[in-house]
């Protein structure tokens, strides 16, 4: 009986022990899966107008007497005070490019320095102003921190750039750094990165990754997810660059009207035959019908020299392919927006638009051109289109569905394989 007693007593204790050690086991499982879960390692590519921007002022005149000479760096845009009276003044007198047509270069004025704000992280494109009042990216990057537990400069960064610049100045100058930041964030993860972009940051990641390997994209690339990506351009951007009226009628950028015809980036949003037949008519004047083939007469007749300069400078990189990764694109469609501008006097201040269908920005033949029906049929990875009725340009931002649809895509979708 004794033996028997103290055969059943180490056979409670190893029963116990059994018992305990499988909880130990599962809690210690349970510990390293929250360790070392990783989510794919996202940069986010904020569009026209949506990087934040700082300046450096040394200048040793100015335009009006109260327009401070000497600066140290502070925000410059979006800053709402800077846009009032007389403020504005100097304010755009600073925020201007200059142009060089036979360097083809532009470049800011003598003693003027401006950068975009927090490459690598997220101050210069969670919120749209300087004042962090109007969020942007922050509707989408908070849930990513708070609930799914990214951290920002270890597998969620931004990558800001200074969007007055056109397209031949990124090829030297940013696309240089975002390569340096996608392997950046490969080499602290491990993992390929997802780009996540809105609008010109279509437009501006398209041409990244075409003039990126097969190789270094394979290497380097989980995916990229589109949100609005202008592919072929906008009628917007003839409306900004040919008429003079500074209330911002169809126009992309309000408010710094004179200003904005120097941007190379506006003039690379310029429509073009990615989507469009090149005979077909995006503008009117009370002498001619514009087409594709004959923008160069058109900003002739409206005496925009320097805006007709950057339009030819950015014509080599518009012919966009197929990025060779997996894309999902996301754009709504089903509204009114600007096809036709129409202009009704010699001064080019009083226009009009006739409407076609897309998302209030950007046509749906634009839009379209990262979907299945296009680049599905061309590359061989994946594409994934998600089309929204109603939902305007950038719109995917403004509601807690369409936040979460962007998440799941993200968490879900786009997970380390």
């Amino acid at each position: 009986l004794h033996i028997t007693q103290q055969v059943e007593d180490v056979a409670g204790i190893r029963a116990r022990m059994s018992g305990r050690s499988l909880l130990y086991i599962t809690a210690l499982f349970i510990l390293f899966a929250v360790i070392y879960a990783r989510n794919s390692p996202v940069i986010i590519i904020p569009g026209l107008t949506e990087s934040q921007l700082e300046a450096s002022v040394n200048r040793t005149s100015v335009i009006q007497p109260w327009c401070l000479k000497h600066e140290d760096w502070h925000p410059i845009w979006y800053d709402s005070y800077l846009l009032v009276p007389p403020n504005n003044e100097c304010f755009l007198d600073n925020l201007q490019l200059l142009y060089n047509n036979e360097t083809r270069q532009s470049y800011s004025p003598e003693g003027v320095e401006i950068k975009p704000i927090g490459f690598g992280d997220l101050k210069g494109i969670n919120y749209y102003d300087v004042s962090d009042k109007v969020a942007y990216w922050a509707n989408i990057t908070d849930p990513l921190i708070k609930d799914y537990g990214y951290k920002v400069g270890y597998d969620l960064f931004g990558a800001p750039y200074d969007w007055r610049y056109g397209p031949n100045r990124y090829v030297d100058f940013e696309y240089p750094q975002l390569v340096q930041l996608i392997e950046a964030a490969y080499k602290i993860t491990g993992l390929p990165v997802v780009l996540m972009s809105v609008s010109m940051g279509g437009t501006y990641t398209s041409l990244f990754l075409n003039l990126q390997t097969y190789e270094w994209k394979s290497t380097y690339i989980r995916g990229w997810v589109s949100l609005s990506g202008v592919f072929s351009g906008s009628s917007q951007a003839t409306a900004q660059l040919i008429t003079n009226d500074p209330t911002g009628r169809f126009k992309f950028v309000k408010n710094i009207d004179a200003a904005s015809k120097g941007f190379g980036s506006i003039a690379w949003l310029m429509p073009t035959t990615v989507a469009f037949s090149p005979d077909r008519i995006f503008a009117t004047t009370t002498k001619a019908n514009y087409t594709i083939q004959n923008f160069t007469q058109l900003f002739q007749e409206a005496n925009e020299t320097i805006a007709g300069e950057l339009y030819q400078d950015t014509l080599p990189y518009t012919a966009f392919t197929p990025p060779e990764v997996e894309v999902f694109c996301v754009w709504g469609y089903n509204l009114s927006t600007p096809n036709v501008i129409e202009i009704l006097d010699t001064s080019f201040k009083n226009y009009t638009a006739t409407e076609g269908n897309g998302d209030t920005i950007v046509l749906a033949e634009s839009l379209a051109i990262c979907s299945n029906d296009v680049w599905g049929k061309q590359q061989n990875e994946t594409v994934h289109t998600i089309t929204q009725p109603n939902v305007p340009h950038a719109g995917q931002f403004s509601t807690p569905e369409g936040v979460q649809q962007i998440i799941d895509i993200i968490i879900n979708q786009l997970a380390p394989i």
